[in-house]
């Protein structure tokens, strides 16, 4: 009988776990959604293989909303796409389907390094080169 107790314990205790697992990606979800759609941001440094290219998006301004859109506005110009983020492997994906250069090298899985609530800072690899990132909220 206590075994049986027991083992009616665990399943109990494996679902509390479970639902507070989810609680918290729920809660993780919510706040990046928060943190990026607040605001515009930038991007204060932009490397492709290690050499800077920040100068492509002086005066470049992005907007995310929550329903997974994201503007970019420069100087009289503006352009949409769509992001995505995934928080179990800590990245978000932009995809700007009709951008030229320089947004459409945003067209990727970026894996996010690190970030605090007014920057994040990424890196990408594709066609041979390795793109670095860091995104400033203004």
């Amino acid at each position: 009988m206590k075994n049986l107790a027991t083992i009616i314990l665990l399943f109990s205790l494996t679902g509390i776990f479970s639902s507070c697992k989810k609680m918290v990606e729920d809660m993780q979800a919510d706040m990046v959604l928060d943190l990026l759609t607040k605001g515009d941001w930038f991007i204060e440094e932009f490397r492709m293989n290690e050499a800077d290219n920040t100068h492509l998006f002086s005066d470049y301004v992005f907007r995310f909303d929550k329903q997974g859109g994201v503007k970019y506005f420069y100087l009289n110009e503006t352009g949409s796409g769509t992001w995505k983020e995934n928080l179990e492997n800590y990245s978000i994906t932009t995809h700007f389907p009709s951008a030229t250069s320089p947004v459409d090298m945003l067209n990727a899985e970026w894996k996010i390094i690190t970030g605090l609530q007014d920057y994040c800072e990424a890196k990408t690899t594709g066609e041979g080169k390795t793109y670095f990132m860091k995104f400033r909220k203004k």
